[in-house]
């Protein structure tokens, strides 16, 4: 009996044994895929571009914006400046080329060639010239695109395809007709739901590139994403910047901005994202009894010279002169007399002007032989009754958000212009823009580049192989590390060699052994002193049993029975013919 209770114990406590054996590894898998969550790098890079159209710096300051907010606590803002005209297609192309309009040659959605002008005859209509045909200088998103970045535009306007250059993007959406419609944004009585459903578009195609990209961009590839929020400027126009539903648009962006972030966090691709929040232009208040062009909107009435116009839907006007070495100096002298007069500038210099077109960086052919700049609550435009306008200098100043994971912490911008967007950007990604007159902003962690190669590729269990990994920093600072890791197929650490770096670039090898058949992948990282992940490579290696083919005992069996009865036969058949040949003789 005490026997059987005895044993009865031993039982027991060996398959309590049992079961904590089993669970131990269970535990020990979990364990590797949570560091394995926590260490492994994004290997590329994401540059990000948001633009709240016509979004006016003051506005952030005195609405609830949470998630901003969030973005600002995390890098720097400041009021930077775009261009003039300070309008959408001229401010986006200036933003793409990293350049102003004397080098774009984009001065607005359309205007004219003042040389073609002054050679035409008198009766002779000037033609149209459209963003397309001023174009003359590289984008970034086709100097991307040569690069090997992945891009993607995502915009609220059919006309920003500007920005693409004469390429093309991996991922190009406009906001359909079929959301808009029916109705029209610009007018004030648009419903603010829709405006609603339009913005959320926008986000849920921007969630969606971001989601096409997170594994190349993980794997080593870089991006480029801009995204674009025509509702602050169409609700801004028709109703004023001012505003009760101007105020709800720029809140209701903030929601989008924190889905937009939320997604880039949870993909893992912020710590590798240089972000920026910005606007084209800004906005401001206009009377819309006091539109100076009224009637024909080729011609300025007050001007009794031969002349076309071509105006900015606001605050700036060119004014094209038939002679202008004859009339420039009597067109000034008529409008500087008016009270709606801000600044005038001409091709040709004289006294009375404020400047010439080269002091506002316009000097291309498709500027005006003057450039006027408006006075709000005056404006200049062909649409009737607007409420708010931009164009000009009162609209000049912009809000600019730096942040992101790959921000460095203390940057300072004492001086931020919609022209240094697109080279900080490229040069952030690995590469330049070869018509940017803009300046690199030092506002992002310095990077660097990263090989590795993995000798044999194929091993068998028990055999060893040689990982090299090369690295190139653009700086060295102390606590850096280079880690080269062993994973397996669903991304769990299995082995970790570290090692302390003091060199801006170099080589470091490592032999790691594989026990088990399976496929497996080497990552070689640089991480700074914080843990922040400067570049890295990837590479796979295969473990493969070979084995002797097992032997045919059956077919062998076959071979040997058939070899015995050949044999046999070889010994039987001669005595047997022999014999036969005497019976039949």
């Amino acid at each position: 009996m005490e026997q059987a209770k005895d044993m009865k114990k031993r039982l027991i406590l060996l398959s309590a044994i049992l079961v904590i054996l089993l669970m131990v590894p269970l535990v020990q898998s979990k364990q590797e895929i949570v560091a394995e969550e926590l260490t492994q790098p994004v290997l590329g890079k994401l540059g990000v571009i948001v633009i709240f159209d016509a979004c006016n710096y003051s506005v952030l300051d005195s609405v609830s914006t949470p998630n901003i907010d969030t973005l600002i606590s995390q890098g720097i803002y400041v009021i930077g400046d775009t261009i003039l005209p300070s309008a959408t297609t001229a401010a986006h192309t200036a933003l793409a080329v990293g350049a102003y309009p004397e080098t774009t040659g984009v001065t607005h959605t359309y205007a004219y060639n003042s040389t073609e002008y002054h050679e035409q005859l008198l009766d002779e209509t000037p033609a149209k010239k459209y963003y397309s045909d001023m174009l003359k200088a590289k984008t970034i998103f086709e100097v991307a695109k040569d690069n090997y970045v992945k891009t993607a535009l995502i915009v609220s306007k059919s006309k920003l395809d500007v920005m693409l250059g004469s390429g093309g993007a991996d991922i190009f959406e406009v906001l359909p007709d079929s959301i808009v419609e029916p109705g029209d944004p610009h007018d004030a009585s648009y419903p603010l739901e829709k405006r609603y459903t339009a913005m959320e578009w926008i986000t849920n195609e921007s969630l969606k590139a971001i989601d096409q990209f997170a594994i190349s961009i993980k794997e080593g590839e870089n991006a480029l994403l801009l995204i674009h929020y025509a509702e602050p400027d169409w609700v801004g126009s028709a109703l004023g910047p001012d505003s009760s539903e101007y105020r709800q648009l720029i809140q209701f962006l903030d929601g989008e901005i924190g889905r937009i972030y939320n997604k880039l966090v949870d993909t893992g691709l912020w710590s590798k994202t240089l972000f920026f929040l910005t606007a084209d232009h800004g906005l401001t208040a206009v009377d819309p009894l006091k539109d100076i062009l009224t009637g024909d909107p080729s011609h300025l009435s007050v001007l009794d010279v031969e002349h076309f116009v071509s105006e900015t839907a606001g605050l700036l006007l060119h004014i094209y002169l038939k002679y202008p070495e004859k009339d420039t100096h009597r067109a000034v002298e008529i409008l500087k007399s008016y009270p709606w007069t801000k600044g005038v500038y001409t091709r040709v210099n004289d006294s009375l002007a404020d400047g010439t077109l080269d002091a506002i960086h316009l000097n291309t052919e498709f500027a005006g032989d003057i450039v006027l700049d408006v006075k709000a609550p005056y404006y200049a435009s062909k649409y009737e009754g607007a409420l708010g306008a931009h164009g000009g200098t009162d609209t000049i100043k912009i809000p600019v958000i730096i942040t992101g994971g790959a921000f460095k912490a203390g940057s300072t911008v004492a001086d931020c212009k919609i022209v240094d967007i697109a080279p900080t950007l490229a040069e952030y990604l690995g590469f330049d823009l070869p018509d940017s007159t803009g300046s690199v902003l030092n506002v992002f962690k310095k990077l660097g580049t990263a090989s590795l190669s993995v000798s044999p590729g194929i091993v068998e269990p028990g055999q060893s192989f040689v990982v090299q990994f090369n690295y190139t920093l653009q700086e060295i600072e102390e606590g850096m590390v280079a880690k080269i890791l062993l994973l397996n197929e669903s991304g769990a650490i299995l082995e970790n060699y570290t090692v302390q770096i003091s060199t801006s670039n170099g080589t470091i090898e490592h032999e790691f052994k594989l026990t088990v058949e399976g496929t497996f992948y080497i990552l070689g990282a640089i991480y700074d002193s914080e843990g922040y992940p400067i570049c890295g490579s990837k590479s796979r290696v295969l473990s493969v049993e070979v084995s002797e083919p097992p032997t045919p005992w059956d077919k062998i069996a076959v071979a040997v029975v058939i070899s015995v009865f050949l044999g046999a036969a070889l010994v039987v058949l001669p005595y047997f013919f022999k014999r036969y040949k005497i019976l039949f003789k």
